[in-house]
C-alpha cells in the first residue's frame, strides 16, 4: 500500500476498516508539518495481532484537507 500525505500540516491516519465499518487496525496516526510520502504494509493482523477473517477492508487515508479511502481485499 503506498500514501502520500497533503502538503499541509496537521494529522495524519491511516486506518484500515472491516465491511462492517469497524476499526481493524491503525497502521499510522501522527502530526506532521511537512509533505511525505511513504509505503506501508498490512499484514492481514488486527490491533490485537490476530489474524483478520478473509473478506473486504476499507482503507482510509485521513489528512487535514482530504480523505482518501480504497476497498481491499484479503485472502488467506
Amino acid at each position: 500500500m503506498w500514501a502520500r500525505y497533503s502538503r499541509y500540516p496537521g494529522r495524519f491516519a491511516l486506518k484500515i476498516y472491516n465491511s462492517a465499518g469497524e476499526a481493524v487496525r491503525t497502521l499510522k496516526d501522527i502530526r506532521l508539518g511537512r509533505s511525505v510520502e511513504e509505503s506501508y504494509f498490512w499484514d492481514g493482523r488486527n490491533d490485537a495481532g490476530e489474524m483478520c477473517a478473509s473478506g473486504v477492508y476499507i482503507v482510509f487515508l485521513t489528512a487535514p484537507r482530504n480523505v482518501y479511502y480504497c476497498k481491499i481485499l484479503l485472502v488467506h
